[in-house]
């Protein structure tokens, strides 16, 4: 999932992973409408959004039980060590600046993927 309020960078998103169903948001509303139908493996979290606060959704969703396994990455305009540190006190699973490079973000989701997936089989033994 890409929570995002710009459509252009949504798209992007969309193109990097073609083979990957990935849900684009641009709303507080319709990514908790979502996340009823479904929960994602990973989300794309921008900070500066029109109804909500990133960093605080974000802390909503760590909160949750059926969320708090969730991995979220920022993708955000903000690249000052305090973003970064909030990002991180929020509960975030990395943390990338816009404009980024498309390599960037493609290896930053799949370790993120990655990982997540060995704490689960961990879990699971």
């Amino acid at each position: 999932m890409i929570f995002d309020d710009i459509y252009a960078n949504r798209f992007l998103v969309t193109q990097l992973f073609p083979d990957d169903i990935v849900i684009c948001v641009e709303n507080g509303a319709a990514m908790w409408e979502n996340l009823e139908e479904t929960v994602p493996d990973i989300i794309l979290m921008d900070v500066n959004l029109p109804d909500e606060d990133g960093f605080e959704l974000t802390k909503q969703l760590k909160a949750s039980e059926q969320y708090r396994h969730v991995p979220i990455v920022f993708l955000t305009v903000h690249s000052t060590k305090h973003d970064v540190m909030k990002a991180a006190d929020a509960g975030g699973d990395g943390y990338i600046t816009k404009p980024f490079q498309e390599e960037v973000l493609v290896k930053r989701v799949n370790k993120v993927l990655i990982d997540k997936r060995l704490r689960e089989l961990r879990n699971e033994s």
